[in-house]
């Protein structure tokens, strides 16, 4: 997953070159695209990353006493993660269609 959020992101910056010199509306409809994806990978790295370095090491004979409030949280910061991640697509989308 790093690879392909850094990547993607990567791109989505890319992308934002040639809408420079293109209609104004379009460039921000692509810098909000790629500032809301910048912060969904600061958000990973804070967020579900941590706890998935720690649930690695689990096993089922050495649980946390709060797996269970562990999961939930992670399920919750991954449903933001995505939320925000479709934002910025559809945003992106509507970069492309602003002409």
């Amino acid at each position: 997953m790093p690879f392909w959020m850094g990547a993607s992101t990567l791109l989505n910056l890319l992308l934002l070159l040639p809408f420079e010199h293109l209609n104004k509306r379009e460039w921000q409809f692509a810098a909000v695209a790629a500032a809301i994806q910048v912060v969904a990978v600061l958000f990973s790295l804070v967020g579900p990353v941590p706890i998935n370095k720690r649930m690695v090491r689990w096993t089922p004979e050495a649980l946390p006493d709060d797996w269970k409030a562990q999961e939930h949280r992670w399920d919750l910061y991954h449903w933001i993660r995505t939320c925000g991640l479709v934002v910025a697509f559809a945003t992106l989308v509507l970069s492309v269609g602003a002409r």
